[in-house]
């Protein structure tokens, strides 16, 4: 029975060949010469380390025993940060492996989640999560009789915060809680109260949505990036479907209110985008991000300091598709944003989209409904982390496919990142390439040669009556592998066109057929279950 099938070819050809169904393989899926040649950091789960590859999916340098909360970064210094999963310590190692700081915060009721940056003084600026009780819900007015919320979802015990920690003591020296900036308008009698279409800097409690899990989370900030030019924030706020800026030039207690810093707002929202019906200046016409992840400044190219990000597309009303929106706040030099006639923060649809309907994308789909990040790279290519198919790609601006990289992991990737060749942390490093992480084995890894006259479209591989049966209409010597799930060749053949292989002595489970073209590398790989 014929399963699902990854396509991998070195041919420029439309994307809508790739990606079309997940099938636990590992390794280069394509590889062009339009790729930005550099190396892709990203977390093995099941090694339970942090690896460096090449473009050709080979290991040059490798930390073992990382235990991330969701991803590991590379500083420039060559070091690697991130937030230890089990006691939410903040992990530094250097490029050799040794950990040079192991930081717990001086907090009881605070715990550190999702990712860490480090800013130019050195701090570690992070996400974290605030205990919070029933009562201290209530009293922000958060409405626990609504009958959605009385089965057990839709019952908060935390809430989101920024958090500035002394890298040498823990100590927190700036925050920011969103329970400080949250208003509703459903009961004058509890807290908190105000008409929310004349509050576009505070969040309305009643927004956020529970269809995804809330046995924990309220608003669930589960992302987020540092402007060190103008000292704000950019949140990505899952349960409203919308992301914010803050300003990071407060006190913590400016920030807990909403006079004071650059913008003069304190801790209040100074930009936000996505879901204006939140704030009372449109409906759900006018909606556009759908529980996204990954907001981020641009620094690369012409579109630099616009904001792009991972837009999942959950529950999503003209279809189950991601995209990668970019959008121009209209900053200005002192970091202030306008509002458009309307009263809503511009603009009304992205700037650019990278979606089904974008022109250099033809018919490529991809879809996750969580995890999952998008970022411009050096060479202004757009590097894609799809989480739930455990996939990472880089295409160029107008849509092309140069490089594709599939990881086996036993659960949601959060994000990959890639750094270019002259990336300071690389200087003076030995940076030989090693094995690879790959399976099944890819024979397309370094090999950039064009076979755009080569398609695998009619070809097809499926089991029935113990035999593995093989329709093509290539022409000339093809390789036949079989693969086990867990690696292991049980098969290598050359064959010629049609093909009928005695495979009874195989135990059931699931195989990987791969067929390849070995004059010019390019193959194919069908999942088959037996």
């Amino acid at each position: 029975m014929l399963v699902s099938n990854t396509i991998s070819k070195l041919a420029l050809i439309v994307l809508g060949l790739f990606v079309m169904q997940n099938i636990f393989a590992q390794g280069v899926r394509y590889h062009s010469e339009d790729a930005m040649e550099g190396y892709t950091l990203y977390e093995s789960r099941f090694s339970s380390s942090a690896v460096l590859i090449d473009n050709c999916g080979r290991i040059v340098n490798e930390w073992n025993q990382v235990a991330a909360t969701h991803h590991p970064k590379l500083l420039p210094n060559g070091n690697i940060v991130y937030i230890q999963s089990f006691n939410r310590n903040i992990i530094e190692k250097d490029w050799d492996d040794n950990i040079i700081n192991n930081l717990s915060i001086n907090s009881d009721d605070i715990r550190l989640d999702y990712e860490v940056i480090v800013m130019g003084n050195g701090n570690y600026l992070c996400l974290a999560r605030k205990n919070f009780s029933k009562t201290e819900f209530e009293a922000l007015g958060f409405n626990y009789g609504n009958p959605i919320n009385t089965t057990g979802v839709g019952r908060p015990s935390q809430v989101d915060m920024v958090v500035e920690i002394d890298r040498n003591t823990g100590d927190i020296v700036w925050q920011w809680n969103i329970a400080d900036h949250v208003i509703q308008e459903r009961d004058a009698s509890a807290g908190n109260y105000g008409i929310v279409a004349n509050h576009p800097e505070l969040l309305n409690m009643d927004a956020i949505a529970t269809y995804d899990w809330t046995t924990q989370e309220s608003f669930m900030i589960n992302g987020f990036d540092y402007n060190s030019e103008l000292d704000q924030i950019v949140l990505s706020i899952r349960k409203i479907s919308e992301i914010a800026i803050i300003d990071h030039s407060t006190t913590t207690e400016e920030a807990a209110g909403h006079t004071g810093g650059n913008a003069g707002k304190g801790g209040d929202i100074l930009y936000r985008w996505g879901n204006p019906q939140n704030y009372g200046k449109g409906d759900w016409l006018d909606r556009d991000l759908y529980f996204q992840h990954n907001p981020n400044w641009i620094q690369h190219g012409p579109l630099k300091g616009n904001i792009i990000m991972f837009n999942n597309g959950l529950t999503r009303l003209d279809g189950t598709y991601s995209s990668v929106p970019i959008i121009n706040t209209q900053v200005d030099a002192n970091g202030n944003y306008s509002v458009q006639s309307n009263g809503a923060y511009g603009p009304d649809v992205p700037d650019v989209n990278y979606a089904p309907t974008f022109e250099g994308l033809g018919d490529y789909y991809y879809y996750s409904e969580y995890t999952s990040a998008a970022k411009i790279l050096a060479n202004g290519n757009i590097l894609i982390t799809v989480g739930g198919d455990h996939e990472t790609f880089e295409m160029t601006p107008d849509g092309t496919l140069v490089w594709m990289y599939d990881l086996y992991q036993p659960d949601l990737t959060f994000r990959v990142e890639k750094y270019a060749l002259d990336y300071p942390a690389f200087e003076g490093r030995d940076l030989t390439p090693g094995e690879t992480l790959e399976f099944p084995p890819s024979d397309i890894a370094c090999t950039l040669v064009d076979v755009s006259d080569t398609y695998f479209d009619k070809s097809q591989v499926w089991i029935s009556d113990n035999q593995l049966r093989l329709t093509t209409d290539l022409t000339g010597v093809l390789s036949l592998r079989v693969y086990t799930i867990d690696g292991k060749v049980l098969l290598t053949k050359v064959v010629e066109g049609n093909q009928s292989i005695d495979i009874g002595d195989f135990s059931e489970g699931i195989y990987f057929i791969n067929l390849s073209i070995e004059k010019s590398k390019s193959s194919i790989t069908y999942k088959v279950i037996k």
